[in-house]
């Protein structure tokens, strides 16, 4: 039986959270497009991407993300001013260059 790619979307998150912790900010943003890529259509972890891209000022993924968030959750005023920001951040100029991903071998362990 195949493995359901959805089932490792904890695992990432976690993985991000614990790389967050430790200051560790390519590799949290790298582990939450892994959760992504494995769950394209979690809400939690498009918001959490968005927000990790918004505070890496990596403007343009993030409005990509926040948009696919409020098509689902029209409502959301927090999602909405983080749009918001993206989108004035693009049009600052204070956009980084598109972040290189660090490679990640799924099988080993987090560094240290």
């Amino acid at each position: 039986a195949e493995a359901n790619p959805a089932e490792s979307l904890p695992l990432w998150m976690s993985a991000s959270s614990t790389a967050t912790l430790l200051d560790e900010t390519q590799y949290a943003l790298e582990f939450n497009r892994r959760a992504v890529q494995a769950a394209p259509n979690d809400f939690n972890a498009r918001q959490a991407l968005g927000n990790k891209l918004l505070a890496q000022r990596l403007y343009t993924e993030a409005v990509e993300q926040f948009k696919w968030c409020l098509s689902r959750a029209p409502n959301d005023d927090a999602l909405r001013q983080s749009l918001m920001a993206a989108t004035k951040g693009m049009h600052d100029g204070t956009q980084q260059p598109v972040a290189s991903h660090v490679p990640v071998d799924p099988t080993a362990s987090v560094p240290r």
